[in-house]
């Protein structure tokens, strides 16, 4: 995955300010954030994901026509 973090640079937590970040889940409350949870404090976090800049342009499941297929 290109321009992303990478396992290399920590993910810090803004609580505590620890760089002790792990990845919990993929997908936070939203589709650009993952969730984290600091190793150290405990406490959980969200942060930009690591793929955000991976995906291009999404293109439409169908040319025209109405939502309906028509």
């Amino acid at each position: 995955m290109g321009g992303g973090r990478g396992a290399a640079v920590p993910i810090p937590c803004p609580f505590c300010r620890a760089a002790t970040g792990e990845l919990v889940s993929l997908f936070g409350s939203q589709l650009l954030l993952s969730q984290y949870r600091c190793t150290r404090c405990g406490s959980y976090f969200e942060g930009l994901r690591e793929d955000r800049w991976d995906a291009g342009p999404v293109e439409p499941a169908h040319e025209g026509g109405d939502e309906y297929g028509g």
